[in-house]
């Protein structure tokens, strides 16, 4: 990541828009779970044509922006990286030292199957798209990706004939050129146990994947950790309770791994580890118990200790399924947290996703308070560590 510099990416699929979140590591960044998210290189990806409100998935497209911390954002024309591909779906990216890898998936026929190419020369050209998958009568969904140095990780949930489930990894040790054979790392038999709604997270050579698991021993999150870049596994350890709604993320700052869900009460919560997921603090509420649901958490972390974390909550219910974005930070690594507080200016949003890093923190999220017909994307920051905020913004075109 060159110094003073940050980037916002911005995925919209069909109607809806599915966000989610990535943090800077020492040796590279990443997209994480779905669809909005800030890098250290420079793109943004939208649907084609601006505005549409396609009946299903689009084509995935980008454009630049580079700025540095103290100036608005400068758009440059987008430019398609899914090679004309239609119905794709889900579209993330993982970005190192100029090398750019996207990855999505889409439906072929009975199976859905997980696609993807890459850039080294920061998103100008992609490769032949390729597909990571194996044909079968499976589902292969909801990829995740990351990039350390030239290695780019992949992974993805795995449903099987309708009866086995598990977590997928796969890996490129030259930038995507050619990839090793794909390691299930996670499978679980029989028709009600599962590995689902998964993520991937790489710092340096440690990787951790959690995902929600369901067997003889109860219903959990889960994890798994590698320490020499997924060769090689752990065995799976329990994180904590149940996972619900869009399932866990995971951030890491100053030492300190950060994971955060939505819980079976439909409220939000945080757990934390200081050992790379040896031991866990246990899983604590950071939204209030109102009997209103708060949804689609999304964490960040940056390099001083102070943690992010923001959701949509359902309050005032409005008809469209969309509600407030609140947000509430920590400056002890997760120990203790500040007061909720709300970004959004009316309850018409939904899907945010917030990322940190040393210069300061970035929310962005759907939103129909101007038109409730269609979606806007909203967008605040913070320069003093979440303490104030700029006005909210609109990023995608005003028509």
């Amino acid at each position: 990541m060159r110094v003073g510099v940050f980037s916002v990416i911005l995925v919209i699929l069909c109607a809806n828009l599915l966000l989610g979140a990535v943090w800077e590591y020492p040796n590279g960044r990443s997209v994480e779970r779905g669809d909005t998210v800030f890098v250290g290189e420079n793109w943004f990806i939208k649907p084609d044509p601006p505005g549409a409100r396609a009946q299903q998935p689009t084509t995935i497209v980008f454009v630049d922006i580079d700025t540095i911390p103290d100036t608005n954002f400068s758009w440059n024309d987008q430019r398609d990286v899914s090679n004309g591909v239609t119905q794709a779906a889900h579209p993330e990216l993982s970005v190192c030292e100029g090398v750019v890898n996207f990855i999505w998936y889409r439906q072929v026929g009975p199976t859905i199957e997980v696609y993807q190419n890459s850039s080294e020369n920061s998103g100008m050209l992609v490769t032949d798209t390729v597909r990571l998958s194996s044909w079968g009568n499976q589902v292969e969904t909801m990829p995740k990706t990351e990039t350390v140095d030239s290695v780019i990780l992949a992974a993805w949930d795995l449903g099987c004939c309708g009866y086995d489930a598990g977590a997928v990894v796969r890996r490129s040790y030259d930038s995507g050129r050619t990839w090793e054979p794909a390691d299930t790392i996670v499978l679980y038999y029989w028709y009600d146990w599962m590995a689902a709604r998964l993520d991937l997270l790489a710092v340096g050579d440690l990787v951790f994947v959690t995902y929600e698991g369901r067997d003889s021993l109860g219903h959990n999150q889960r994890m798994k950790k590698s320490l020499d870049l997924g060769e090689t596994w752990q065995g799976e350890a329990v994180v904590g309770g149940v996972a619900a709604g869009k399932g866990a993320e995971m951030a890491y700052g100053d030492g300190t791994l950060h994971v955060i869900r939505g819980g079976p009460e439909l409220e939000v919560r945080y757990n934390r580890s200081a050992d790379s997921g040896a031991t866990w603090s246990g899983y604590n509420l950071i939204s209030e118990i109102d009997g209103i649901a708060s949804q689609w958490p999304s964490i960040a972390a940056d390099p001083f200790g102070n943690v992010y974390a923001c959701w949509f909550d359902y309050r005032e219910l409005p008809p469209d399924g969309s509600g407030w974005i609140l947000y509430r930070r920590s400056s002890d690594h997760g120990e203790t947290w500040g007061d909720v507080l709300s970004l959004s200016t009316e309850a018409k949003a939904h899907s945010p996703s917030i990322f940190a890093d040393s210069f300061g923190v970035y929310v962005i999220w759907e939103d129909r308070s101007r038109d409730p017909g269609n979606m806007d994307i909203a967008f605040r920051k913070s320069r003093d560590f979440g303490v104030s905020w700029t006005p909210e913004i609109r990023l995608n075109p005003t028509t």
